[in-house]
């Protein structure tokens, strides 16, 4: 006898598989230059917009914990938004890897997502 498996176990199955292999990071913001002392995180995953209520921003710091870009030639990067919805008021692009490194910047963010450029 063949068992069959129902379409929607299939599709369940590619998303989480599709989910797993994207970047995920995670992102830290602080009140104070040179990134001392943590005020909040949240981890970001490639291709979904975060969008945060206006989270004033004295530096920040970002690093890849799992997955990776499909293309490799190409590198995650963090965008930070004004605005709500990571469409415009781009404020900031930041190339990010294994390693958390410190960035100033005086900003307050709406929101902010990975791509693979």
């Amino acid at each position: 006898m063949i068992s069959t498996i129902p379409k929607t176990v299939l599709l369940s199955l590619s998303l989480s598989t599709a989910t797993l292999a994207a970047v995920q990071a995670k992102f830290n913001r602080y009140f104070e230059t040179g990134c001392p002392s943590l005020e909040s995180a949240a981890t970001i995953v490639e291709g979904y917009c975060t969008n945060l209520e206006s989270f004033p921003t004295i530096s920040l710091d970002a690093y890849v914990t799992s997955g990776e870009c499909e293309d490799p030639t190409t590198s995650p990067v963090l965008s930070l938004f004004a605005d709500p919805g990571c469409e415009t008021g781009l404020l900031l692009d930041v190339a990010i890897g294994a390693e958390a490194q410190c960035v100033e910047a005086e900003i307050t963010i709406e929101s902010l997502t990975i791509t693979c450029v």
